[in-house]
């Protein structure tokens, strides 16, 4: 005859259902996938302190490089002779300006012939007869000599000379003048302008 417990309750067997198969198996594959996904987050977090690190030492030495280039840096301090060699440069700038203006007024004076007339002058030279004075106005409309001359005899082929140049071209001599000393010398003086273009 078998015993039969009144008092105690009969447990229900368990059945394993495919819905808690797959959340099992859906655990088994989840649970890796967050360790792995937490470790790559840990790994990331690990080069972000690496990088902070790396430019927390870079930071620091260019700190120092900054340090250090304003220990060493100075002003510059003004040389006082500076200004008398700024002054002195300055003066031989005047100079050289008023070398060039004077350069410029000779160069203007050779366009305008008058390198030509004194060259012409100097071609006509003659032995026994010397200028004393040349005188020419702006444009050379009027021409003034004086000069001396050991005899009379010597002056009017030099005139004539002067007249047969090509510098002198176009010129009529008028008013001349001659005078002697007391030494025996000649004293001339000659005057001569541009003729007037005729229509």
């Amino acid at each position: 005859m078998r015993n039969i417990n009144l008092y105690r309750l009969e447990r229900p067997r368990r059945q394993s259902t495919p819905l808690l198969r797959h959340a099992k198996l859906g655990a088994f594959v989840l649970v890796p996938l967050l360790i792995a996904h937490a470790s790559w987050l840990g790994w990331q977090l690990q080069q972000a302190k690496q990088r902070t690190a790396q430019l927390r030492v870079g930071a620091e030495l260019i700190q120092q490089e900054r340090e250090q280039l304003e220990e060493n840096f100075r002003l510059p301090v003004l040389d006082e002779a500076l200004p008398l060699e700024l002054a002195k440069a300055e003066a031989v700038n005047r100079e050289l300006e008023r070398l060039d203006d004077y350069l410029r007024l000779l160069d203007s004076a050779a366009v305008g012939g008058y390198a030509s007339v004194l060259q012409g002058l100097s071609e006509r030279h003659q032995q026994g007869i010397w200028l004393t004075r040349i005188e020419l106005n702006e444009g050379l409309a009027l021409l003034r000599l004086r000069g001396n001359a050991s005899s009379q005899a010597q002056v009017k082929p030099y005139l004539d000379s002067l007249g047969g140049h090509g510098a002198f071209t176009g010129r009529l001599f008028r008013q001349f003048e001659l005078k002697r000393d007391e030494a025996g010398f000649q004293h001339f003086s000659l005057s001569s302008d541009l003729q007037e273009a005729t229509p």
